[in-house]
């Protein structure tokens, strides 16, 4: 079902990029689960044969019939008889199987099956026919290949041999083994005659128990190409250095332990190289674009408010929007300037009765654009507020007290993500409202965008301090803080809050959630604290901002303040889809009871506020909520470089992989960047390392050095 899905959605794709898919040339993926599509919504696991399409021109199409579990026999068997029907002339066939012939040590499933028959050893022969895998390297590995490839050429289109990806087995000298090569010389196990001969060695210039060797040389008795995915996926992998750099990269998925399948940064990797080796060769040539690796460098390092302004109206103008923007923030206090005058606003209760009405400058500093990446030198020390005045000329009396002029969701902000910002990043930087507490409502940002991520940030502010008003948007936080009263987080789609601190003030209500995506928000493994004093049992978590819509859920929950014994509240007349709690612990680690918890909203809605433990893993599920978009892919942070010496003021340290540059510090201030793991210092003094990842998030520092010129 998940590949017929998977190949609707490539015509879909198709048509809407104006290319009909029966005129389409098409490229077919057959092999085994590392090549294989995976349902997004479900697990991060990804199989390379996903991303593949992403590097054809327009007039191509990648369609996956790669499945789990299949060797080249049930490739031919089962996957070439699915997919040959719609092969025709002029396509290719992308053809990579070796994972599962090894089952059974490199011995063949029907000889096996035969062997047991004879022995009379029925429980060794349901085995080996319940899993149906396995063949020999040299001999039934090659006759089925051999089969699809004839049946292929047959159709008039052209074969193309991938030899399987490594596994992620490296060894002490951090090289991939022979086993993780698929060859199986070290350890293997053989039929001869009547019985099975164990655990078998051959020296490894004997090639019989290697699978990709003996697929390169069917390739050249077939006269096709062969593509060398083994020996390119073991050069990556061994440029991480070592195992735990590789399979944080490319394989880690947030469960136990798994060497051969892929995450979506792995599978999208094996696709690139794939791909790569493909034009190399000549094959596909003129239908494969890769992309160019730029020179990796901040596109705008600040240090003051205009420089500031400058570099996100630049951003924001700029024509390839498709290419992440990053700007790094230097420490220090940014008061972000008015804008042009717009005229405000201000109704009482009724919604009528003007309380105010003027011009201003508009306080807000938009965001426009995609992929811009906002990172800054030191979260405590990186803060962006407004230029504004709290002043009794910028006051007025609201319904509910004193007021300030720029109050409401849509005046007050410091930042607004237009729904244009798709794929803004944040990290290590504090955005402060500029009008004071208990003036109404004072958003950090107003967040209309989607696929948003904030990494370590402070966002402060008093009422509606982060609000999204996306109902379609994707909105992940990790780390950091968010500080208010009233509702201050506040609005729509569906947001997962992974480790956030919230910083209560007394009273208040902390989450109010409206209209969710699909999920609505998550709160794991979060902290509450208190912001002043008399916080304990004051707050509630969140109250209803729609009609059976809003869902909050709190899982693992660290209240070093509790919140009243109902825990949640009314707003309007509205009621919760969901709000509720498991595991929440007071300060000293003690479960907090939800028994008395509120079940009842607007006098006749029951709500039940205990989640069961089956619902919590539910709700943590990130993939759930974001599917393909992985989050935690961007926000994984380089190494902190280590093994950093000086030698007559040159710096050298050790290459991480992962790392996209490196930052000087000297004095603890960045002072410049470099690509290389060395660099020559101009000045003496105290000197560090930060690495940078891919979105420009800098690492802690690295050992200090002391540099004498």
């Amino acid at each position: 079902m998940k590949q017929q899905l998977t190949r609707v959605a490539v015509c879909i794709i198709a048509i809407l990029l104006g290319c009909n898919i029966q005129a389409a040339k098409k490229v077919f993926t057959l092999g085994d689960s590392t090549m294989a599509p995976y349902d997004v919504n479900t697990t991060k696991m990804r199989g390379w044969g996903m991303y593949f399409g992403n590097f054809l021109t327009h007039g191509w199409v990648s369609l996956n019939y790669a499945k789990g579990g299949r060797d080249s026999r049930a490739g031919y068997n089962e996957l070439w008889q699915n997919a040959k029907d719609s092969v025709g002339s002029g396509d290719y066939v992308l053809i990579q199987f070796g994972h599962n012939d090894e089952k059974f040590n490199g011995m063949d499933n029907q000889e096996l099956q035969t062997f047991y028959a004879a022995q009379g050893n029925d429980a060794q022969l349901a085995t080996v026919r319940k899993d149906k895998r396995g063949t020999i390297p040299h001999s039934t590995y090659k006759e089925w290949l051999r089969k699809i490839i004839r049946e292929v050429k047959a159709k008039g289109a052209t074969p193309v041999l991938i030899s399987p990806v490594c596994r992620c087995y490296l060894g002490a000298d951090h090289k991939i083994t022979r086993a993780g090569q698929h060859d199986l010389g070290d350890k293997f196990d053989a039929l001869h005659q009547d019985t099975i001969m164990t655990q078998q060695h051959i020296d490894s210039d004997n090639h019989d128990m290697d699978y990709p060797y003996h697929m390169r040389q069917l390739a050249k008795e077939e006269h096709i190409s062969f593509v060398d995915m083994t020996t390119a996926t073991k050069n990556l992998y061994e440029q991480y250095g070592s195992f735990d750099a590789c399979y944080a990269a490319l394989f880690d998925k947030g469960t136990t332990t798994d060497k051969t399948h892929y995450n979506k940064k792995g599978a999208m990797a094996a696709a690139q190289l794939c791909a790569q080796l493909l034009k190399e060769q000549g094959i596909l040539a003129k239908h494969i674009t890769i992309p160019t690796e730029t020179k990796h460098a901040y596109d705008a390092v600040v240090s003051t408010t205009a420089e500031l302004c400058h570099a996100i109206a630049a951003a924001n103008s700029r024509k390839d929007q498709q290419t992440r923007y990053r700007i790094l923030v230097k420490k220090g206090t940014y008061k972000m300037p008015t804008g042009a005058m717009k005229h405000y606003k201000h109704t009482g209760k009724d919604r009528t009765t003007v309380l105010w009405e003027g011009d201003l400058p508009d306080p807000i500093t938009y965001i426009t654009a995609a992929n811009l990446s906002l990172i800054g030198e030191d979260r405590d020390a990186t803060i962006i507020t407004q230029d504004i005045s709290n002043d009794s000329s910028m006051l007025f009396k609201g319904p509910f007290g004193t007021a300030h002029k720029y109050e409401t969701i849509r005046y007050s902000p410091v930042f607004q993500l237009t729904d244009a910002a798709v794929g803004t990043y944040f990290q290590d930087i504090t955005i402060k409202s500029g009008i004071d507490d208990r003036l109404g409502r004072n958003l950090a940002v107003y967040d209309c965008a989607t696929n948003t991520i904030y990494k370590n940030t402070l966002l402060y502010g008093y009422q509606d301090t982060w609000t999204s008003s996306n109902e379609q948007g994707l909105y992940y936080f990790e780390g950091g803080q968010v500080r208010g009263r009233t509702d201050y987080l506040c609005g729509k789609g569906d947001a997962y809050f992974n480790q956030l601190e919230l910083l209560q003030i007394a009273g208040g209500y902390t989450a109010v959630p409206s209209k969710p995506r699909n999920v609505g928000w998550v709160f794991k493994n979060c902290t509450i604290s208190a912001s002043g004093n008399d916080v304990d049992g004051t707050y509630t978590l969140g109250r209803p901002w729609g009609k059976a819509t809003p869902v909050a859920v709190f899982i693992d929950t660290r209240m070093n303040v509790k919140p009243t014994t109902l825990g949640w509240n009314e707003m309007h007349d509205g009621w919760p889809a969901r709000f509720a709690e498991w595991n929440s612990r007071d300060c000293n680690g003690v479960t907090i009871e939800t028994a008395g918890r509120k079940t009842i909203f607007a006098n006749s809605h029951e709500n039940n506020p205990t989640l069961t433990e089956k619902e919590a893993d539910t709700y943590s599920n990130m993939n759930r909520m974001f599917g393909d978009w992985q989050p935690t892919d961007d926000t994984k942070q380089a190494a902190i470089p280590v093994d950093i010496r000086v030698n007559a003021g040159v710096l050298t340290w050790s290459k991480s992989y992962d790392t996209w540059l490196w930052a000087i510090c000297k004095d603890g201030n960045v002072i410049d960047f470099t690509e290389q793991p060395t660099y020559t210092a101009k000045q003496a003094g105290i000197y560090s390392v930060r690495a940078a990842n891919p979105m420009g998030g800098l690492s802690a520092p690295s050992a200090t050095v002391t540099v004498t010129l």
